[in-house]
């Protein structure tokens, strides 16, 4: 996968002493709108790695660390990425998605949100989005270990595919899965 999946706590389980408490609902107020270049790029590293370290803190800080310079570079560049925007003017979550050829669905290259934004229905409208802008069928990769954001793309609609693979850098399983208009 281009990015890491976020964790999602449900409402049932208590925060572990080293989790945060759940926030308060993010202001209702906002829009979603076309990532603006250099000027987001702050507020997106800072909320891949913190959502990051709390989905797959397996991988290690040494390599969520080195993939923020690559979000930069390498994945921005290359996706078509939605910012969730409160009315405060902070970001709160985005999406990149890579377009699929002819025939071929689009893939979400990362979907991120605030460790302290999550489970507000941001992810939800950041896909719905996507959706209502013309990508119907998405495929997602999700390390295997990720269960929070499993479960958060299963309650979407994502069905895992026959396809699941060794992610190199790393050596987890990445799952790959699919949703279908």
């Amino acid at each position: 996968p281009f990015w890491l999946k976020p964790h999602r706590m449900t409402p049932e389980e208590p925060p572990a002493a080293n989790q945060r408490q759940p926030a308060p609902p993010p202001p209702m107020s906002h829009h979603i709108r076309a990532y603006a270049g250099q000027s987001d790029n702050a507020a997106i590293v800072d909320i891949y790695l913190a959502a990051s370290t709390i989905a797959t803190p397996f991988l290690g800080a040494e390599f969520l660390e080195r993939e923020q310079s690559n979000i930069v570079d390498v994945y921005l560049p290359h996706t078509q990425t939605w910012v969730w925007e409160a009315e405060d003017g902070n970001i709160r979550g985005f999406v990149g998605i890579i377009k699929g050829g002819e025939g071929e669905a689009d893939e979400v290259g990362g979907l991120f949100v605030d460790p302290a934004a999550q489970r507000h229905g941001i992810g939800r409208a950041l896909l719905d989005h996507v959706r209502q802008v013309g990508t119907k069928d998405l495929e997602v990769e999700v390390f295997e270990g990720n269960a929070i954001g499993r479960a958060f793309y299963a309650r979407y609609g994502f069905r895992e595919q026959l396809k699941s693979f060794t992610h190199e850098p790393t050596g987890h399983t990445v799952l790959r899965l699919r949703t279908r208009p």
